[in-house]
């Protein structure tokens, strides 16, 4: 027979990795300026990348069973900064100029 604690543990695991990427490609991109602009096969791949993990994120967070009324804990808090910082990746893109709508990132700092 499979063990409960198991199943529990998988979507929680794939909760904390896709707000642990959403945190750290955003504070790659707000803190460190690109240094070349990508291929458009790159930067269509970056979108979906980022869009993918933010509808994960929310996806397992809805199916997540809650333990009691409160929430879920620190997995509430995780939930909230990934998902600021999944919005914010589209808003660096969006939001600021040419440069980051090819590079993702909000400074671009010319190689030479």
């Amino acid at each position: 027979m499979p063990d409960a604690s198991a199943a529990i543990v998988k979507p929680q695991l794939i909760f904390v990795y896709a707000a642990a990427c959403l945190i750290g490609v955003f504070l790659w991109r707000a803190f460190v300026p690109a240094q070349a602009y990508p291929m458009r096969a790159e930067q269509i791949l970056d979108i979906a990348f980022d869009t993918i993990l933010l509808v994960c994120l929310v996806g397992v967070r809805v199916g997540l069973k809650r333990p009691s009324a409160g929430g879920l804990g620190k997995l509430d808090a995780l939930f909230w900064v990934g998902l600021a910082a999944g919005l914010g990746l589209f808003a660096i893109r969006f939001g600021g100029g040419n440069a980051s709508w090819w590079t993702g990132h909000l400074t671009v700092v010319p190689l030479g």
